[in-house]
């Protein structure tokens, strides 16, 4: 359970959209590398990259399955949720 945030990170990671940063190496000077991205043409680029993962819709497909379960409707397909998540319905 210790590395969850980590798995969690990992796509975006994978993605150019984020930098990992280790707890153990997790210190004064790391934190200050990480926040001159602020500052950064890296900051673009990891936006761009963002977006490209980003599942804009994600809220609106959790309220469609949460109405779904309460109203004992049929849920959603997968491909259905691809679509909705990605915000291009």
């Amino acid at each position: 359970a210790a590395a969850h945030q980590k798995a969690n990170a990992a796509d975006l990671v994978e993605a150019g959209a984020a930098i990992l940063i280790d707890d153990e190496n997790l210190d004064g000077d790391t934190l200050r590398d990480a926040c001159d991205l602020l500052f950064d043409e890296r900051l673009t680029t990891m936006s761009a990259a963002a977006i490209g993962v980003g599942r804009p819709g994600s809220a609106g497909a959790s309220a469609l399955l949460l109405e779904a379960l309460a109203e004992h409707q049929p849920l959603p397909t997968q491909d259905e949720l691809d679509v909705l998540t990605r915000g291009t319905r």
